[in-house]
């Protein structure tokens, strides 16, 4: 299968899938998925005007937040950005970002630590990161095993809000 089994996004109330595609002729695939109003979406083609944008009704500042993903990295040494979210006055207020061959990498309000996520290129894996303002403690896990735990990452700094979540594709204000 092209995907795997349960890959969905959160689809509350407020929340829309927005495809990135500027009108080429490759479309982006976002369908409605599962009975809880989720999406699946699916790039077809690596290209720097594929994503997928959803705006989540976040009006106070955010202390804690999780992002879990499923992702198959194609293998390519190019960086990449599963994950984004900017808020107004900061494009990079929470980016997860993927250095082919690399670890990935966790940037909070402009900070970045390298976490122990190393995607096998290929085959799908369960990633997820999580962090919190209070001391700026973070935690890492691909396929559900723990990979990586710290602190000091933009501590004391909760994430604005008002943003725009991106998958696929690094944000520009």
């Amino acid at each position: 299968s092209n995907h795997p089994p349960g890959l969905h996004g959160n689809g509350k109330p407020g929340n829309r899938l927005e495809g990135g595609n500027h009108g080429n002729r490759h479309p982006l695939h976002g369908n409605h998925y599962g009975s809880r109003g989720g999406f699946r979406v699916s790039f077809p083609l690596r290209t720097n005007y594929m994503f997928a944008r959803v705006r989540p009704p976040v009006r106070s500042p955010l202390g804690a937040v999780s992002v879990c993903l499923w992702l198959r990295p194609a293998g390519a040494p190019n960086l990449g950005t599963p994950f984004s979210y900017a808020a107004p006055g900061q494009p990079n207020e929470l980016v997860l970002l993927a250095w082919g061959g690399r670890p990935l990498e966790l940037l909070v309000d402009d900070q970045a630590v390298a976490l122990s996520l190393s995607p096998a290129p290929g085959r799908w894996q369960h990633l997820c990161v999580t962090w919190a303002a209070s001391g700026g403690t973070w935690r890492s896990f691909q396929d559900g095993i723990p990979r990586g735990r710290g602190e000091g990452l933009a501590p004391g700094h909760p994430l604005r809000p008002h943003g725009v979540v991106v998958l696929g594709q690094e944000q520009v204000r």
